[in-house]
């Protein structure tokens, strides 16, 4: 082990907390080893200890954004564990990627469903019956939301509570499902895993649930994003998108409202009616705010500076990272904020909002600002101050070492097993 590492261990917190976490998964099993040895046999205490656990995955889509990238990616890394501990995860059929979960402890349930409608339909009425029928040890939720009629032992994961610490940036049809599912999924479950210290106190107070009953799991990222790339791959991405820029700032997420792309439109605008230009690339689906910031771009006459290239998979998004200047994230909430951390790890200089979990997951490793003017004032500081930008590089590289996806299913296994 590095000096590095020996010194992030001995003063990170989120280490420490793993390390106490283990103890007493340590403990537990040291009981359940005298205990087999008063039953006599192996295969009985291996009852006690090897659970069955259900997974409702059914909201997973081919284009994957936050709670999907969460998901995919938690349920990989737990596939890759080869716990003792058996799976059957229900995904939708249309699903290609569920084949990277196949382990032999793991059974992979498809189901067919037409659209959204009859997904939530079958998620609330026959999964109910089909676990009642496989009666699981637990259910894990790892889209915030249960079946409600379930009454089994459930973990759920709550990721943000965006509809209501900024219920208006969310469109209205999205913050009454939210408060229908999620509210009432929260009341139930028995254990909560928040993706932040932020999200746990938030729903400690939204919903009175006792700290004791929320465990913080920190999200990881793909660790592709650790690996450089070659410039002949940076070059076939850029072209493959039609990026016309050499240099330029990159945004990273689902064009919805609470994702504030707007501020930054206004600040690209306001640095380029004072002659400064600062091209702009978006990566992201469409989605409740694409209307809007498709007739700001027009209106703030950005068209040759801001380049919207929708979805970007898995295989070219760490070329994109690093072929960027620097990294802006304008949201106005997040639970944790995963493309913070991509970009961290890519090695780009990152701007985020001082706003939700961003200020905690960064660490201090990038530039937080408040107003449009801040924002400015940062992406000139960024793009023309090189040891300022080398500083921010080197401490996201360090800070993003501490979130990995064989963590998270490491914590995440630990938190089933001691709720059952």
């Amino acid at each position: 082990m590095s000096f590095r590492t020996k010194r992030i261990g001995a003063k990170n917190p989120l280490q420490k907390k793993q390390i106490a976490e283990r103890k007493v998964v340590s403990i537990r099993n040291l009981k359940f080893a005298v205990l087999s040895l008063a039953l006599g046999t192996r295969e009985q205490a291996s009852l006690l200890t090897n659970m069955r656990i259900a997974v409702d995955a059914l909201l997973l889509k081919n284009q994957n954004s936050g709670t999907g990238f969460y998901t995919h990616n938690l349920l990989r890394a737990i596939a890759e564990e080869r716990s003792p501990h058996r799976f059957s995860i229900f995904v939708g059929a249309h699903y290609e990627r569920a084949n990277e979960f196949n382990a032999p402890n793991i059974e992979i349930r498809k189901v067919n469903f037409r659209n959204g409608v009859h997904r939530i339909a079958w998620e609330q009425t026959t999964l109910v019956a089909e676990l009642n029928r496989l009666k699981p040890d637990l259910l894990f939720c790892p889209f915030f939301i249960k079946p409600l009629l379930y009454k089994g032992k459930t973990v759920i994961t709550m990721h943000d509570l965006y509809h209501r610490v900024v219920p208006k940036a969310i469109r209205w049809d999205r913050r009454i499902y939210r408060r229908v599912f999620i509210d009432r999924s929260a009341a139930q479950a028995h254990h909560v895993i928040a993706i932040s210290e932020l999200t746990k106190r938030d729903t400690m107070t939204a919903y009175r649930i006792p700290g004791d009953k929320i465990s913080v799991v920190y999200n990881g990222i793909d660790e592709a994003f650790r690996a450089r790339v070659g410039e002949e791959h940076k070059r076939a991405v850029l072209k493959k998108f039609a990026i016309p820029f050499s240099e330029f700032l990159l945004s990273v997420s689902t064009q919805h409202r609470n994702k504030n792309f707007g501020q930054l439109l206004e600040a690209i605008w306001k640095l380029k009616s004072r002659g400064k230009i600062f091209p702009l690339v978006i990566a992201g689906n469409k989605g409740d705010d694409s209307e809007r910031l498709s007739r700001l771009t027009s209106d703030y006459d950005l068209s040759d500076v801001v380049k919207f290239v929708g979805f970007v998979g898995d295989e070219d998004l760490p070329a994109l990272y690093q072929s960027a200047k620097a990294f802006v994230f304008p949201s106005l909430y997040e639970g944790f904020g995963i493309p913070l951390v991509e970009a961290m790890a890519s090695g780009v200089p990152t701007i985020y909002a001082n706003r939700g979990a961003l200020p905690e997951v960064s660490g201090g490793s990038g530039i937080a600002f408040e107003t449009t003017d801040e924002l400015m004032q940062a992406i000139e500081r960024l793009w023309q101050d090189e040891a300022l930008r080398k500083a921010l590089i080197e401490k996201g590289l360090q800070r993003s070492t501490l979130f990995s996806w064989r963590e998270a299913a490491k914590a995440t296994i630990r938190v089933f097993e001691k709720l059952c």
